[in-house]
């Protein structure tokens, strides 16, 4: 996987700015559209799980952020 050169991203919080806010865009870093609809896939695997966890395990996300 290559990251084209003279990106420039910056984040306070990778995981929200990947998954949520839509700041950190895979098809505007990475080389390959491959990679970046690797990337995508994976995080929509990830939000499912998490989402899943938050709605059957009780107390799964605890303290304030």
């Amino acid at each position: 996987m290559n990251i084209r050169s003279n990106c420039q991203v910056s984040t306070n919080d990778f995981w929200y700015d990947l998954a949520y806010s839509g700041n950190i865009k895979p098809r505007e870093i990475c080389e390959s559209r491959e990679d970046a609809d690797r990337i995508n896939e994976a995080v929509e695997l990830v939000r499912e799980f998490q989402e899943l966890c938050e709605e059957y395990i009780d107390n799964f996300v605890r303290g304030i952020w």
